[in-house]
């Protein structure tokens, strides 16, 4: 069963990091892999336990009908718990250590923000904390919320945190609300068209418009559209964003391999993630079903966690779908590859949907080069005449059209 399949290619991936995070031995027992003289210890347990988190959110929440797998479930949030006590907690042997090693431009944005994530896809993170653990949490919020991010993507990572702040606390720093509405103002200044954002100034082909952009914007419009810029609505931004889930749908080979092009691809499944997000949430565009939408994830998954992506001791190594060094920048570590949880955001929809039960159906790959008629789905994507109209004669901006 499909199912039963995600769950347990996902708890192979937790289990390591949050049983030695439950009990304050991440920073001991993971070994950290990165390169020479790059200096990510002091970073890479946050990263595990903020990015893992991040993935395994919608399932924390779920409805779960099923005894054995909501037991499990409720032991596997416990150890969540403990994890983030331990990242936030002075006196922790995993502590987190944002006063000393949190300059500008410091990592910890980074992996607090995905933290923040993690807590507004699920509730129950931080519900059932220990009122210490939240005032150690908010603590981090506070800190984090004022560093200075790099002028790309990293932006969103201060929208996120102070969502998150604002939501938790009741109360927010009115200056750092507007800073976090001028940088989603910047964010749309970059959109190009056809679902892809610049990340920065400049365009890069890579998936950080699934990793981080994209997810990271709809958060915005769902959590905090009253910050939004006045041309920048909710509905601009899941219109996008489901442009963008068709590109990476129709990047999936027949055989579950896909285009592996740009930066961060140790990060391996994770790179779906906003088509992961978009199919746990019931925003999927038109022209990709559900059944399409589980069958892509369930193949990048299976290509990229096998066997073959551990070390010995458990952990995932660096690479895409073996262990490829070569494919790890300066800033990746051990804990950087637990991006690849948020593939299993779909394991969010209840174990009785009929997502899990619709019968399987070819992504667009499959059914091209594999000679399966796809019915129902568009042939071909064209703009509208309007539109097309004022871009040839340069009289709007495309960064403007949805």
């Amino acid at each position: 069963m499909t199912r039963d399949i995600f769950l347990n290619r996902m708890l192979k991936m937790a289990n390591p990091v949050l049983l030695a995070a439950s009990r304050g031995e991440l920073n001991k027992t993971m070994t950290v892999e990165q390169k020479p003289n790059a200096n990510r210890e002091r970073y890479t347990g946050l990263e595990a336990v903020g990015r893992l988190l991040c993935g395994m959110s919608a399932w924390f929440q779920a409805e779960i009908t099923n005894v054995k797998e909501r037991e499990l479930r409720d032991k596997t949030l416990e150890l969540a718990h403990l994890a983030i006590a331990g990242q936030t907690d002075p006196n922790s042997l995993d502590f987190a250590d944002y006063k000393t090693h949190g300059g500008p431009f410091s990592q910890f944005l980074v992996d607090t923000a995905l933290l923040s994530q993690a807590i507004l896809r699920a509730p129950v993170l931080w519900e059932p904390l220990p009122q210490s653990v939240k005032e150690n949490v908010i603590q981090l919020l506070e800190v984090v919320r004022k560093m200075t991010p790099v002028l790309n993507n990293w932006v969103l990572f201060s929208t996120e945190t102070e969502i998150l702040y604002r939501k938790l606390t009741g109360d927010y720093n009115k200056r750092y609300a507007e800073i976090s509405a001028k940088f989603v103002d910047l964010v749309n200044s970059w959109y190009v068209g056809d679902g892809w954002y610049c990340d920065g100034p400049h365009f890069k082909t890579d998936y950080y418009n699934s990793l981080m952009i994209h997810p990271l914007l709809l958060d915005f419009g769902d959590e905090a559209p009253d910050l939004l810029p006045e041309d920048l609505t909710p509905e601009i931004i899941l219109g996008r964003a489901k442009r963008h889930a068709e590109v990476l749908e129709n990047l999936v080979a027949p055989d579950g391999t896909y285009i592996a092009t740009g930066r961060s691809l140790a990060y391996r499944c994770g790179v779906f993630h906003l088509l992961a997000q978009l199919t746990w949430q019931n925003r999927l565009p038109h022209t990709i079903s559900p059944a399409v939408a589980r069958e892509v994830l369930y193949a990048v998954t299976e290509k990229t966690l096998g066997n073959s992506s551990y070390r010995e001791d458990g952990f995932l190594n660096i690479g895409i779908c073996r262990a490829q060094p070569e494919h790890g920048q300066d800033y990746v570590s051990t804990g950087s590859l637990y991006m690849a949880s948020v593939a299993f955001l779909p394991l969010g929809i209840s174990d009785e949907d009929e997502f899990w039960k619709n019968t399987a159906e070819p992504w667009t790959q499959q059914a091209i080069w594999e000679n399966v008629t796809v019915h129902g789905k568009p042939q071909t994507v064209t703009i509208c005449t309007q539109n097309a109209e004022k871009l040839h004669s340069g009289a709007c901006d495309p960064r403007k059209i949805a």
